[in-house]
This record gives structure tokens, sequence and C-alpha cells, in this order.
């Protein structure tokens, strides 16, 4: 007889490769209120976030960083470096700053950009442009947007994240972002051999600013910020800013690399069970800049501050949150003695109200409101009248004379209350000249005399 056919092997199923996803919320840096409609997009998937500023974007590869950006109409574009986990959600909280109003200027004549109601500025050349990855100059009209980064009144607002390109931990002293656009709506950048100068406010919680910083700009191929240049701090009666020289636009910050210590600590939910996959966020006191972890399947985290500094530390859940704790000054790693707990929202409690302050006129100024409860709201008022768009935990701003003996508090709320800070008083010193005591007298000598 015949030979008998072979029964054809049942193919095996491929099993999926496991993914991840990005979850948050964009809100405006203004008044931190949501921006819907914002456009989220990464590794080639993109969303909308919904009314209340949420998105969701799944099916993403693992990765250890992944770049998301974000963009919405009137908002500069945040761009970020997020790790993507298989199984897991990295959820993120962006607030994205106001776009500079328009400015135009002729692409023939040199000229300069400034940011309303800020020392922000930049020097523009003439004919100094082309359409940016091309030598095609640009002429004719050009549009300009010169946007402010203030990291120490809202740190969360910068984008990438504080890392530079070397994987280190930066701390910010002020950043600003130039957008410039031909007729047609091109891109534009400055051609070779061009260059620009920046003048970058001053915006630090550092009772030091150093003389001289950094200036790194924005890889948006990665989310990372790149050294290149340097600036130097100008100090005027109007207030402070770095001033350097660059040679393309991109998000430019004065910063620079950090020496970090971490800090290790745990998460429980309510029950006192390990609660994994927890963002936990570190934010300097006396520095500007912020550090990110996750919590593993054991609720562990290891998160950086900077060394011999101050930083708070609050880890968060979708509306779940720890209350905030103060952690450092130390020179070495510091373990918590117990787990932060999440709970559910609570009315806000005051952890400590802003402190007095005395300064010199044109010195920056800056206060801070410590509080827990969940989703806080803020509102500053200056001798209790609300100050507009003040509506995050730090109030900062140049000091002039007129604001001397001027008291500050702060209503924090949420949905289940509300409570006032005590006042702080800010005291404003006239900014002193030098003082001649004796003027210098005539004298006569011979050729040869001492």
């Amino acid at each position: 007889g015949g030979s008998t056919p072979e029964t054809p092997a049942t193919p095996t199923p491929s099993t999926p490769a496991a993914t991840g996803q990005i979850s948050g919320q964009v809100l405006s840096a203004a008044d931190a209120s949501p921006l819907p409609g914002a456009r989220i997009t990464a590794a080639g998937s993109s969303t909308i976030s919904d009314a209340q500023g949420r998105f969701t974007l799944g099916s993403l590869a693992p990765a250890s960083a992944t770049v998301l950006r974000i963009q919405a109409e009137g908002h500069m574009d945040a761009v970020l470096p997020l790790p993507v986990t298989a199984n897991q959600a990295t959820t993120i909280t962006q607030r994205l700053v106001a776009a500079g109003s328009a400015q135009t200027f002729n692409a023939a004549t040199p000229g300069t950009l400034r940011a309303a109601n800020s020392l922000a500025s930049v020097d523009l050349p003439a004919d100094g442009f082309v359409v940016a990855g091309s030598n095609t100059a640009a002429t004719g009209t050009l549009t300009a947007r010169l946007s402010v980064i203030d990291p120490a009144r809202d740190p969360a607002a910068m984008p990438g994240r504080y890392v530079a390109s070397t994987g280190r931990a930066i701390e910010s002293f002020g950043a600003i972002t130039v957008d410039l656009r031909d007729a047609a709506g091109n891109k534009l950048n400055l051609k070779a051999g061009a260059t620009a100068t920046l003048r970058i406010p001053l915006s630090s919680r550092s009772a030091t600013p150093p003389a001289t910083v950094p200036l790194f700009h924005l890889d948006e191929a990665t989310g990372q910020w790149v050294q290149e240049g340097q600036a130097t701090l100008k100090i005027t009666a109007d207030g402070s800013y770095y001033e350097g020289t660059v040679s393309h636009f991109s998000s430019w910050n004065a910063d620079q690399e950090m020496d970090t210590i971490f800090v290790n600590g745990c998460v429980n939910d309510s029950a006192g069970k390990p609660a994994s996959w927890v963002l936990v966020q570190t934010s300097g006191i006396d520095y500007s800049g912020m550090s990110y972890d996750a919590t593993d399947a054991n609720g562990k985290f290891r998160v950086a501050i900077r060394k011999n500094s101050l930083a708070e530390l609050l880890a968060t859940q979708a509306e779940r949150s720890t209350p905030a704790v103060t952690v450092g000054p130390s020179a070495t790693d510091i373990t918590l003695p117990t787990c932060l707990v999440l709970g559910d929202n609570a009315a806000p409690k005051l952890t400590a109200s802003p402190m007095d302050r005395t300064v010199v006129a044109g010195q920056y100024v800056y206060f801070r409101v410590f509080a827990s409860g969940g989703a806080l709201r803020y509102q500053w008022q200056r001798n209790g009248i609300d100050l507009p768009g003040e509506t995050f935990d730090t109030l900062s701003f140049n000091a002039r004379l007129a604001d001397d003996g001027a008291s500050y508090t702060v209503v924090v709320r949420n949905s289940l209350g509300q409570v006032t800070s005590t006042a702080a008083v800010l005291h404003v010193n006239p900014a002193t000249l030098p003082v001649i005591n004796e003027a210098p007298r005539s004298a006569s000598a011979l050729v040869g005399d001492t």
C-alpha cells in the first residue's frame, strides 16, 4: 500500500510581546488648569487629552527612555524621556508653558526679541537665518516667539526632566525657548557661522547662584539636555539674568550638573501592603531641580536629590498621594525610617508657612509654602489681594522698593476645604552705591621720586 500522509503540525500561537503604557494629565503652567485637546506622541503612537487633560498611550515597547512629546495650541512643546516597563503604566503630570507673543522682524535687519514683563531677550543678527535642516536662506518678514521657563516658580514645567545627556541630574537657574518661522510657517535656525546673544532671567531657589554657568540646549531627539557654551550672571537694578552666545535655536537652559545622593524608601497602600509602580518625585527646596523614580513590585524606590541640600519628596498614583516629606541635607545616601502611605484626598493642612525675607531692590525673592492633602490648588495674595497667575506652591519675583513692608499669604484649597498661611513680610532695602570717603588730592613730584 501507499505511504500514509503526514499530518501537518499545528502551528504554536506566538505570544504577543509584553508592552507598557504612559498615562497622565496635561496642565497649564499659568494656573494649573487642565489642557484638553493636547496631542501626545511617543514611539509612533499618538492620542489626544480629554476634557480633564488626561490621556493614556498604550501598546508601547519596553524601553529605558521613550521620548514623549506633548503639544497644545498656544503652548510650548514638552519633550520628556520616560521609561516604559512591560505590563506597567508610567504616570506623569506635565505643565505646559504658554508660548510667548508673536513678534515680527525683517530678516535683513538686526533686531532684539523681548519677552513681556521679563528680562528675557535675544539679539538677532541680520541675514543670519536658514530653513531648519537646509541651507535655504530665510528672507522677508519672519515671526518669532520667545518663551520663558521659570524653574523656581514651577519646576514641573521644565522639559527634559532635568537630565543631561551624560545621564546626570541638573539644577536650573532659568531657561528660555526661541521659535522662529518664515512666512510659510517653516521652522528657522541660525545659519552656519551666525550667532545670537541670549539673556535668560535668573530663576533659582539657590541663595548663591554662580557667576558663570554652563549653557545646555534640549536635544528633542532624546529629550535630554546637552551642554554647549556658558553664560555669565549680570546683575542690574531691574533684576538679574544670565547672558551667553549660541549658534542655534532651541530651548536653552542656564544650569549645571549636580552632585547627588539617593533617598531610599518604600510606599504602602492604606492597607499596609506594598504599592508598586507609584511615581516618586523630589523637588529641590534650596535648588531648582526635580528627580523621579517609580516603586518596584515590593513598593521600594531610590530617588536622587542634590548633595547637602533640602528637597521635598512626594509619591502619587492616580488620585492618591502620600504626605510630602522634607529630606536632607546630607552628604551620604538617606534611608527613610518608615514607608510612605498612599491615602485618599484629605483637606489641606499647612506643614510650613512662607517666611519673612529681607533683600535689596532688584534682588530675586522667593517664597514657598508646604502643605499636605490631595489635589491641592494655590492662590498667593499681596496685602490680602489675589495675585493673578500666582497659583503654585511658590512665589518669586524681582523685588522693588515699592514692595517694602508688603505681606504675602497663600490660600491652599481643594474640594474638601481650604486653609490660609500666616503672612510673610518682605523688607526691601535700597541698592547701595560705593561712597567716596575722601577725594583724591593733587600732588607734585620730581622724576625719580616715589
